[in-house]
């Protein structure tokens, strides 16, 4: 059985299958040979991935710059690629974009993006309203507060807190770890979640509509799947996909 675990593993560190794929496989294997839980399995995986992306963010730095404070402009798109660490972004004071990064990395400026690339360390971020934001963390914890702006957040590892001023779309993806979110208090938004069968999942009181139901796969495994709705019509839309943890959605002072 472990050389079919270590396979799966290998597989997914190489980018040959995608983690939903890899839970499936390694839950056949699990499943068919009485193997230990899975949640622990799984969290070997995501420490494997989170290393692999450590490494190829480091392997992606070219350019290098040290620790220390940076003014980046006023970007409309900013990728940013984190092996290990925690990030931070909020707002700025003013309409430039700031970073503030405590470990070596990598800084790209074209056209109204930017990315940033940063193999181990701490990072802070302060945004000017309305950037998109395209978020990668191998291992590490994500907050973002008080900033207008459109997110797709991957995590491998760490828990994830999001509390933004405002945003259209919204999209996470867990591997292992807890998501909480705060909406602003008037937004009407669609809700989709997709989790493991056993993660805790709680929604805020203003929900207007939700449906729930657990889908088992060929493979034998079970997952949740919710969709809620916050209004009679909404256009905001907000997409969380987790492995192993749990959801907490609220919204205004709740």
């Amino acid at each position: 059985m472990g050389g079919e675990i270590e396979k799966i593993l290998s597989m997914l560190e190489e980018g040959k299958i995608s983690a939903d794929e890899a839970e499936r496989l390694i839950r056949a294997v699990k499943s068919s040979n009485g193997a230990e839980p899975f949640d622990k399995r799984f969290i070997e995986v995501v420490d494997r991935v989170g290393r692999g992306i450590s490494s190829a963010v480091l392997g992606a730095i070219k350019s290098v710059h040290f620790e220390g404070k940076e003014e980046i402009g006023k970007p409309e798109r900013i990728k940013i690629a984190l092996g290990t660490g925690d990030l931070y972004i909020g707002a700025s004071k003013d309409d430039m974009a700031h970073l503030d990064i405590d470990g070596v990395h990598s800084l790209r400026r074209e056209k109204g993006r930017v990315s940033l690339a940063v193999g181990s360390g701490n990072a802070s971020i302060m945004l000017p309203d309305r950037v998109e934001c395209d978020v990668k963390i191998g291992r590490g914890d994500f907050e973002l507060e008080d900033v207008e702006c459109n997110l797709e957040l991957k995590l491998g590892s760490g828990d994830a807190s999001v509390a933004p001023k405002g945003f259209d779309t919204l999209e996470a993806k867990l591997g292992n770890g807890d998501f909480e979110m705060k909406l602003p208090e008037n937004i009407e938004c669609e809700i989709h979640i997709e989790t493991g069968k056993d993660c805790g999942v709680e929604l805020p009181k203003s929900i207007t509509n939700i449906e729930e139901k657990v889908i088992r796969r060929s493979l034998g495994e079970q997952k949740k799947v919710i969709d809620a709705r916050i209004g009679e019509n909404p256009k905001k839309k907000v997409k969380i996909y987790l492995g192993n943890g749990d959801i907490t959605i609220k919204q205004g002072e709740q």
